[in-house]
């Protein structure tokens, strides 16, 4: 790598390096929020969010381009492929943490949870699923979670939504519509289309196993 790229990409591992930094305070308090001040730490969360931006970066996720020496213009990818400049970094950096920390209190929340008993039937309907005791509940659940985790996102999050947080139709739709979902911009879901489009992941989640 020529020196003036690897000085430029030292230059802004460092500026991520630090927003992040100053996001640590959120952090804390998400995670006693969240009850996870236990199992995990502010140190780790930024070592994996800086991980996290950094592969955005590797893959083409994020494109770092500079306007002059000292100004770093960050743009990101959206579903369409099209190139979007990241106004405030430090706002995008903020709402990654946020929602890493979102995953990480789901998935706690899962593990504690007992299989969903329609999800269960709707499985063992093919026998996919052996009938359920106690000695196989912790690798069924390890199984689901892995195939819930191969769907779309938006699949995985209907499901995860209706079944592991007992949310009314009406609340997944503003759910999925704060993260983007309908991806058109048009408005939320009904609950029409999410009983269409949960019956579709079922089918998707029966084809894994």
């Amino acid at each position: 790598m020529p020196r003036q790229e690897r000085n430029q990409e030292q230059d802004w591992q460092e500026l991520i390096q630090k927003e992040l930094d100053g996001h640590g305070k959120l952090i804390e308090r998400l995670l006693i929020q969240m009850s996870l001040c236990g199992r995990y730490e502010r140190g780790d969360i930024l070592s994996q969010l800086f991980i996290s931006f950094h592969s955005r970066v590797k893959n083409g996720g994020i494109k770092i381009e500079y306007e002059n020496e000292e100004t770093i213009v960050f743009s990101s990818r959206n579903r369409e492929g099209d190139w979007k400049r990241i106004l405030f970094i430090k706002a995008y950096l903020r709402t990654m943490a946020r929602n890493y920390l979102y995953e990480l209190f789901n998935r706690e929340r899962m593990a504690e949870v007992p299989l969903p008993t329609e999800i269960l039937e709707y499985l063992e309907t093919e026998n996919h699923l052996n009938d359920s005791n106690s000695s196989e509940d912790d690798s069924q659940l390890s199984r689901l979670k892995y195939n819930l985790d191969l769907l779309g996102y938006e699949d995985q999050r209907i499901l995860e939504l209706f079944f592991f947080e007992n949310l009314s139709y009406s609340e997944i739709a503003q759910c999925l519509k704060s993260s983007g979902f309908p991806p058109d911009g048009t408005r939320a879901y009904n609950e029409n289309n999410l009983r269409k489009k949960k019956q579709r992941a079922l089918e998707k989640l029966r084809k894994l196993y």
